[in-house]
């Protein structure tokens, strides 16, 4: 596959999306949105490296993590791990996609909500917003406390004993080529080197420890996990941990497992309460299988199995195979789908600098081009490594990699943009695949977001509104300002018409347009007409922004907003094209067509900006950086707004481009 750059702005954008958005969605949660728990001091001095291996793809370090955003992630779509490489005590953050606090709510939804909505409409349409703010937040938001969360399947801890003296030669590194991290120093004149990698075909996480004089690898490993669990040991050589995701007073509805078993050459294992100990062995391997109850499905309450007996094989298997028979199985099953996609750039010298410091020199201007690759390939690869095929759920907000009990933003899916942006490279960079899990989430949405459209509009199909977890939340937030959006559910829907889109897969589209479809007939549903006889929706916000009326009113909450009529429009667009390549559902499709037609028309204001409001109030904003561009959708990622078709319009969007400046933060410029 060959990736082509074309020397227009608006191309430019949409490239940059396809290079930066997975690594500033992903890496943007494993950076920016973490707990950042800092990794055991090693109490040597550590002397690191001043040359890595040379390979383009390999991130590298000249020391240890010493905080949780800087270790290196594994994963093999399900079961990840966080690799802080300090020599003498590792640290390895465990997390499995599936343990998620609370359940699902019942309770979402505010019962006869859309009661209220010819009050919001009339305060809207006589201009009184702080009415129609007021009415909205009281009357349109969800009354159940939103405390689900994602958590840490808990640590696996090794203590080492090394040599004596200065840890030197130091390197920690990613090959991004076979999705194996690693370190290696030297200490006490002996060699050590560890590698690991999350195995994709054998569903377990391994490590692999080797030093250079025999006899000499010896350490303690202990499974644990911050609450709500217990580690027990099993013979002499494998510890299981158990527990549930209860948090404080919420009962948790997902129970888990992990079960870690300890290989030696030479040497002895032995076991104590939660801990084994490993003495005087050539070299150790360290296998880790886990598991939960959690099952994607609305009907059977999100409840499966007990993960025993599944994991107990795994580990078995996994057991039974030689370090480097389960390596290259992992090797050659990562680079089906890795080896895809090539992409060079020219390296330079700054090339050869541990990647912190090119970092920091890319910042300050020196010249890196081949930096954009690593940075392509390694959002290529955090999608491989969170988002496989039969992943029982997608990619998060922090891809599956999150520490503690409560991460920001509860680590789920934010459906405004955040959850979106991690899957919009999965088509473009040849990894349709990986695609699948947000697609089986999005369609899960359906029975619970038939009942909020129920409850909220009075509407037929169903809706979402700005985020989802994994127990089916559609219901509106607690917030006025993002938590009343009706967009989510529409935005998800162009997932489904993409993968169709680059596949071409009738099969899955069929088993899609439903779920199109009973979105379609939601907004369908709730259009009004303005004062000139279009259509808009109505309450509507432009998420986590503001508006300022030119008499100086202020609200968040407005008639016909942008954002929601260019989704609208995108998925009507999307959905009549499905039906007529289906060949289904003519008159359902003409139907979409005529009111498609009578959407407003995006409209540009007085700076030549792209209006947000549908008024032309956005230079009266108190925020002209704002953070978001929601009203940007329709040149990307919708196809509303191109420099052929729409040049006027495309202009415009530059101009709103520049207007809000690259002041806001790193996914939201990408």
């Amino acid at each position: 596959m060959n990736i082509t750059f074309r020397p227009n702005w608006l191309t430019i954008v949409r490239r940059l999306a396809l290079i930066a958005l997975i690594v500033n969605s992903l890496v943007t949660g494993v950076n920016c949105l973490a707990a950042d728990a800092t990794a055991p001091a090693s109490p040597q001095s550590i002397t690191g490296r001043t040359q890595g291996s040379g390979d383009p793809l390999t991130l590298w370090y000249s020391g240890p993590s010493k905080v949780w955003s800087d270790a290196l992630a594994i994963g093999n779509g399900r079961l990840g791990a966080m690799v802080f490489g300090v020599p003498d005590h590792e640290r390895m953050q465990l997390n499995d996609i599936t343990v998620w606090s609370g359940g699902p709510q019942p309770g979402q939804n505010r019962k006869d909500a859309y009661l209220a909505l010819p009050d919001i409409r009339s305060a809207l349409q006589s201009g009184d917003y702080a009415t129609a703010d007021k009415l909205t937040h009281d009357k349109m938001n969800g009354p159940a406390p939103y405390n689900a969360s994602y958590q840490t399947l808990g640590d696996l801890a090794f203590d080492f004993t090394l040599g004596t003296g200065e840890i030197t030669d130091y390197w920690r590194w990613l090959d991004l080529n076979s999705a194996v991290t690693g370190v290696e120093f030297k200490a006490g004149g002996d060699s050590w080197k560890r590698e690991s990698f999350s195995s994709y075909p054998d569903h377990v996480l391994v490590t692999h420890i080797t030093c250079s004089h025999p006899g000499r690898v010896s350490f303690t490993l202990k499974l644990s996990r911050v609450a709500s669990a217990t580690t027990t040991l099993v013979g002499q050589d494998t510890l299981i941990l158990k527990g549930n995701t209860d948090y404080k007073n919420l009962k948790g509805n997902c129970d888990y497992e992990a079960q870690v078993r300890v290989l030696t050459q030479g040497g002895s294992v032995s076991g104590a309460s939660d801990s084994l100990t490993v003495s005087g062995a050539d070299e150790a391997t360290v296998i880790l299988a886990a598991g939960t109850t959690y099952l994607l499905d609305y009907d059977k309450n999100y409840r499966g199995d007990d993960p025993h007996a599944v994991v107990t094989q795994q580990l078995s298997e996994a057991s039974a195979k030689s370090y480097d028979d389960l390596k290259a199985a992992h090797i050659a099953d990562y680079r089906k789908l890795f080896n895809r996609v090539s992409f060079n750039l020219p390296p330079t010298d700054v090339s050869k600098e541990p990647t912190d410091i090119r970092l920091k020199s890319y910042g300050d201007g020196k010249n890196d081009p081949s930096l954009a690759v690593l940075y392509f390939q390694m959002g290529r690869y955090l999608l491989i490594s969170s988002s496989r095929e039969d992943n029982p759920l997608p990619a998060n907000l922090q891809g599956i990699w999150a520490d503690g009990l409560v991460p920001p933003w509860q680590c789920d899916y934010h459906c405004n943009i955040n959850y979106q942006m991690n899957y919009w490279p999965s088509e473009t960079a040849n990894l349709g695949e990986c695609h699948l899990p947000a697609l089986r989430l999005n369609t899960s949405l359906v029975e619970s977001g038939t009942k909020t459209a129920q409850a909220y509009w009075n509407a037929p199909g169903w809706m979402c509104a700005v985020m989802t977890n994994a127990w089916g939340w559609t219901a509106p937030g607690s917030g006025l300002g993002w938590g009343t959006s009706v967009a989510a559910g529409g935005w998800i829907c162009q997932d489904f018409w993409e993968h169709y889109a680059f596949t071409r897969d009738k099969e899955s589209l069929k088993q899609s347009y439903p779920v199109m479809k009973g979105a379609a007939q939601f907004y369908l549903s709730i259009l009004v007409s303005d004062k000139n006889g279009m259509l808009i929706t109505s309450p509507s916000t432009s998420p986590e922004n503001s508006f300022k009326t030119d008499d100086g009113k202020k609200g968040k909450v407005i008639d016909g907003s942008a954002f929601e009529r260019e989704i609208i429009w995108d998925l009507f667009t999307n959905t009549i094209a499905a039906s007529k390549d289906l060949g289904i559902d003519a008159d359902f499709a003409k139907q979409l067509q005529d009111a498609k037609d009578k959407i407003r028309p995006l409209e540009i204001g007085k700076e030549g900006q792209l209006e947000e409001w549908g008024h032309d109030w956005d230079m009266n904003s108190e925020e002209l950086n704002h953070r978001h561009v929601s009203h940007l959708f329709a040149a990307y990622p919708g196809w509303q707004i191109s420099l052929h078709k729409t040049p006027e319009l495309a202009g415009a969007v530059k101009k709103s481009l520049e207007i809000r400046g690259d002041f806001g933060t790193g996914w939201s410029n990408a």
